[in-house]
């Protein structure tokens, strides 16, 4: 199967569940694991905006992704918030050199194993 249709396949096998009336954590979830097979990348996070407008983790792949996706928005920063906000994509392909742009986080990712990350189609790779 080629790369096209999975990434099809990836994208409207959620789309199709709607009809079932199924849990938008069990989707969010199968879009984490498809983008992880998809891409390679290490781990996914799929974060949505609460009816509050403050963003929630919906699903990640991996433990230290979660540890991450819950710490921004508890330490008020972080590319996650900064994409949300700013309404683009946010890479990061240094973290060790981010510590100036968000002081709390960066050195936390870091420590949690991360290198480099990439928000909205959020991609992260391990150390």
């Amino acid at each position: 199967m080629g790369r096209e249709q999975q990434l099809a396949e990836a994208l409207v096998g959620p789309a199709d569940s709607f009809a079932d009336d199924i849990d938008p954590v069990v989707l969010a979830d199968r879009l984490a694991r498809n983008c992880v097979e998809l891409t390679g990348v290490d781990a996914v996070g799929v974060l949505a905006v609460s009816s509050r407008g403050d963003l929630r983790t919906m699903a990640v792949t991996e433990e230290r992704a979660a540890f991450l996706e819950f710490f921004q928005p508890q330490a008020d920063e972080g590319p996650c918030l900064d994409a949300f906000r700013e309404g683009h994509r946010i890479d990061v392909p240094d973290l060790e050199g981010s510590a100036d742009r968000w002081p709390v986080m960066a050195p936390f990712a870091v420590r949690c194993g991360y290198r480099a990350l990439e928000d909205l189609h959020r991609r992260a790779l391990l150390s």
